[in-house]
């Protein structure tokens, strides 16, 4: 049972941060035209089926707001981030995801890629995201050892 503790632990850990761009100062995400969330990760929605050859699949959710709001602060979130994907090994990756940000009332974003130093693909979309693509990028995640959350930055054509 403790080794599949630590797994799950290694593999939540690696999935959140493996491969993701060095962060980056807090300006940079406040381009004109770019979309920025904040996602508070809710830890009790991970879940891992781990392989025996190391890795496995996973899941993990969360509540999306608006950068600069959170829920200790009273504020109601805007939306629901779910991510699932494969890591292939436990220990070294690579990591591919599905993300799905379900922003209530507006329409959701799907975003695709393996973790690594580039951006991941803005696939499409539903509501005003219907005919979106681009890309997601500069994933901030200084805040993830604090409260567990993370920013992420959208650079998003043919959105509503």
């Amino acid at each position: 049972m403790k080794s599949k503790t630590t797994l799950a632990l290694a593999t939540l850990a690696l999935i959140l941060m493996v491969g993701i761009p060095t962060v980056q100062a807090q300006s940079e995400f406040a381009k004109p035209g770019d979309l920025v969330l904040r996602v508070e990760v809710d830890f009790s929605t991970f879940d891992l089926t781990a392989s025996p050859g190391g890795g496995g699949a996973f899941y993990v959710g969360g509540a999306i707001f608006n950068r600069g709001e959170s829920s200790a602060n009273g504020d109601e979130a805007i939306g629901r981030f779910d991510c699932w994907g494969w890591q292939v090994d436990a220990v070294l990756g690579p990591v591919f995801v599905l993300q799905e940000w379900n922003l209530f009332g507006v329409g959701k974003l799907q975003v695709q890629g393996a973790e690594d130093e580039g951006p991941r693909a803005v696939t499409g979309g539903t509501g005003k995201f219907d005919n979106a693509r681009g890309e997601a990028t500069g994933f901030d995640f200084s805040n993830l050892g604090v409260d567990a959350s993370f920013v992420g930055r959208f650079k998003l054509k043919g959105s509503r």
